[in-house]
């Protein structure tokens, strides 16, 4: 994959405190979010990924669907891993959350 030039301005920047704040409360929303609702929102995720082959919030940031986030930044950290794989980790996310989260809210809620 080509090289992306980011035209790097406030909503830019705006749109990446977006992304960061959106990907820690998905990663810890098994823990705070009922499982109905994070299945919900699992659901519209995948068939973003699967019908439009892209992330709205990331071709919002860049202005492009080549590029994914995390391709982009672990890129930047020298870890090359291609879009493809990032739509398979983020599938298998979604099942691990859902039973984390069903156990976790059986049990301590």
């Amino acid at each position: 994959m080509a090289e992306v030039k980011v035209k790097k301005s406030l909503v830019y920047y705006l749109i990446f405190a977006a992304h960061v704040v959106f990907i820690l409360s998905w990663l810890t929303s098994p823990f705070w979010l009922p499982w109905p609702l994070l299945l919900l929102l699992s659901v519209v995720l995948y068939l973003q990924s699967k019908y439009l082959n892209y992330c709205v919030m990331t071709r919002w940031q860049f202005g492009s669907a080549d590029v994914s986030f995390w391709v982009y930044y672990l890129g930047k950290l020298g870890i090359k891993i291609k879009k493809h794989q990032v739509t398979d980790y983020t599938m298998k996310f979604f099942v691990i959350s859902m039973v984390v989260a069903v156990v976790w809210q059986t049990l301590v809620w």
